[in-house]
């Protein structure tokens, strides 16, 4: 799975197809993919779930930042 931040160094560093490398701020392909239509969002969403579920699951194994219990319990 690649993040935004990885997508967007890739934009910067390579040439993709038939385009030029382009600077490109993560804020803008944040704003893009606001713009996706429904069913091609849903199959990627689909596609992460399981990827996200595993990296949750090893979350819950790992203590808590102190500062986030202090944040819970107050």
């Amino acid at each position: 799975m690649r993040s935004v931040q990885e997508l967007t160094r890739m934009f910067d560093q390579q040439e993709l197809l038939w385009g030029k490398a382009v600077k490109v701020s993560q804020q803008v392909l944040s704003q893009k993919f606001l713009s996706f239509p429904a069913e091609l969002f849903e199959r990627v969403f689909h596609d992460l779930l399981p990827h996200l579920q595993v990296h949750w699951h090893s979350r819950l194994k790992r203590p808590l930042p102190l500062a986030v219990k202090y944040a819970s319990k107050n």
